[in-house]
């Protein structure tokens, strides 16, 4: 019985393990993609003083990161706003993203937050 106990618990261990890097590679990629869009976004002059905007866009991948689609999905109530997070994403063409798994359970499609304060990021 007691290499039984022991078994289930390097089992439950290594799936914990494996669970937690799953956990930082997403955050890992979800960052460069964040990165990457702010890099591309230029905030409309506008919005410019608009702490308060927020918008949300869906992204739709392809394996390798090309983007198939992008839609908004919650405006922030000024368009220009809005379409300048569109347009980021459009421009970027290609984002970055793992391979398999990973990418089927976490990247295919996503959406991704544009507001004031992701430009610092």
């Amino acid at each position: 019985m007691a290499s039984e106990d022991i078994e289930m618990a390097t089992s439950a261990a290594e799936a914990q393990a494996a669970a937690e890097a799953e956990a930082s590679e997403t955050q890992t990629y979800s960052a460069d993609i964040r990165s990457l869009l702010s890099q591309r976004w230029i905030i409309p002059a506008t919005a410019r003083n608009k702490d308060s905007l927020s918008a949300d866009v869906r992204i739709r991948l392809l394996p390798g990161g090309e983007v198939l689609d992008v839609n908004l999905v919650r405006s922030s109530g000024d368009r220009a706003f809005d379409d300048s997070a569109v347009t980021a994403v459009r421009s970027a063409g290609r984002l970055p993203v793992p391979s398999g798994a990973l990418f089927n359970s976490h990247f295919r499609d996503i959406i991704v937050n544009f507001n004031p304060q992701m430009k610092g990021q």
